[in-house]
């Protein structure tokens, strides 16, 4: 029945989609829990005036963390974030933006979190990537959290990127960081997706530390292997990039 009454809300008149949402209102909570239902509320976010759609909106704001690490309320929270007017979605964005490592760290809230990365204000954006900068070693071993850091990576700005990567590559020539961060099955990826996404510059620092716990460390995992071998299949072999390496630090 859910196909049905999605369908209605596509091609019904306003007043139609109106009188639909009146229905749902006695059970706007147990929908958006449902597997199926939710994507009614969905649909009627999407489709349906943003008059009407404030009995919807008033249940996340009187909840917004709750619905964030709900499976299905996750869902529904970010169609209210692409298509909700400012004034409606602003509470529910300042408490999600107050939450950042408790959400980064939800197998559910951390969706919301790469939500706003990829299609949210700057603003907004820049915020969760310095909370995640001062966290950011911990964070990255996280099974959830590992991913917000790589869309922190993917769609921060060029000045945030940098600051993330020098919070990776680290000061000292054999980064515990780094090497943390190699030596775990998630954190490997992150090292990963920094390199595909450093400058020049950025990137010879990130193989130098490498080539530093390369060759200074005995016991080496699978994880640190898979490293090596992206970086020496994408950086290492280039010819304008051999040399010594060992001393390259990245700039302030």
């Amino acid at each position: 029945g859910c196909r049905v009454v999605q369908k209605a809300l596509e091609v019904v008149d306003p007043e139609g989609q109106k009188e639909i949402v009146g229905e749902i209102k006695p059970c706007v909570l147990k929908c958006v829990e449902d597997q199926n239902g939710n994507h009614v509320i969905q649909k009627c976010i999407e489709c349906c005036q943003p008059s009407d759609l404030q009995i919807i909106i008033a249940h996340f704001k009187q909840k917004p963390y709750e619905m964030c690490v709900h499976p299905y309320g996750c869902r529904v929270v970010q169609r209210i974030l692409e298509a909700c007017s400012m004034q409606d979605k602003e509470p529910i964005l300042q408490e999600i933006l107050s939450k950042i490592d408790e959400l980064a760290k939800d197998q559910y809230g951390n969706y919301v979190i790469q939500h706003i990365l990829e299609h949210g204000d700057g603003i907004d954006k820049s915020v969760i990537i310095n909370k995640i900068v001062g966290g950011l070693a911990s964070l990255a071993t996280h099974k959830f959290a590992s991913n917000v850091i790589e869309k922190c990576i993917m769609f921060g700005s060029g000045e945030e990127r940098s600051k993330l990567i020098k919070q990776i590559v680290g000061t000292e020539s054999f980064s515990s960081t780094l090497f943390s961060m190699m030596s775990d099955r998630f954190g490997n990826y992150v090292v990963q997706k920094a390199f595909e996404r450093a400058s020049e510059e950025e990137k010879a620092a990130i193989y130098s530390r490498v080539k530093t716990i390369q060759a200074s460390t005995k016991k080496q995992n699978t994880y640190c292997k898979h490293v090596y071998l992206f970086l020496d299949r994408h950086y290492g072999k280039a010819k304008h990039l051999q040399g010594d390496f060992l001393d390259v630090k990245l700039q302030d």
